[in-house]
């Protein structure tokens, strides 16, 4: 089985655009994060496909609700952004001072943040939620589909899954961007086969 594959991050919320660690927490986009995702819309940015996944967050079922207007979005639980812990929607500005947080940035973001999901936790539904989705695509015969999740799903996404094999940020994207790719399963496992980037 292999399926054409868009992930796309979503829009920009306020948390965004103040430069906060938005994780759980659920906010809407803003007025500019749906500008700024109907422009691309309009630009003909985003490929056609079969079917769209979302994570359960509103900002990711808002965004596929403007890209995709015709098609209803099938909602994968455990697709959410990781929980930041203590940092959770706070800046820089709010946090620069705090050793914990100066630890962690010397970590280069490795260290564990008090209250946070682990990175164990978050690649096992990770690795879940793909898979959910993945089924669905086998057992409604979907050939291409779209993926709106959060920026750090798609990091984790390819740093599992992808090919060539990149650093965990080679695969950041700004909001309302992403990638396409090919994904298949190879000896049991994924591979995402990375083809483009989906961005202005």
């Amino acid at each position: 089985m292999k399926i054409q594959m868009y992930l796309i991050r979503h829009g920009k919320t306020r948390g965004n655009l103040e430069k906060r660690y938005v994780g759980t927490t659920d906010e809407p986009l803003c007025e500019e994060g749906r500008e700024l995702i109907r422009s691309y819309v309009q630009g003909g940015l985003y490929p056609e496909v079969q079917a769209v996944f979302t994570s359960p967050m509103k900002r990711c079922k808002q965004t596929a609700a403007i890209i995709y207007p015709e098609l209803n979005s099938q909602i994968i639980t455990g697709l959410e952004e990781t929980d930041f812990g203590i940092f959770e929607y706070k800046n820089y500005e709010e946090l620069c001072h705090e050793p914990v947080y100066q630890q962690w940035i010397d970590s280069n973001g490795t260290m564990a943040v008090p209250g946070a999901e682990s990175s164990e936790t978050f690649r096992r539904r990770m690795r879940i939620g793909f898979g959910k989705m993945m089924q669905a695509c086998e057992e409604q015969h979907i050939e291409t589909a779209a993926c709106v999740v959060h920026g750090g799903v798609i990091m984790e996404f390819m740093q599992m899954y992808g090919i060539p094999r990149e650093d965990y940020y080679y695969w950041q994207v700004k909001n309302g961007c992403g990638l396409a790719a090919e994904v298949e399963i190879k000896d049991g496992n994924f591979v995402i086969g990375f083809r483009d980037w989906i961005r202005p």
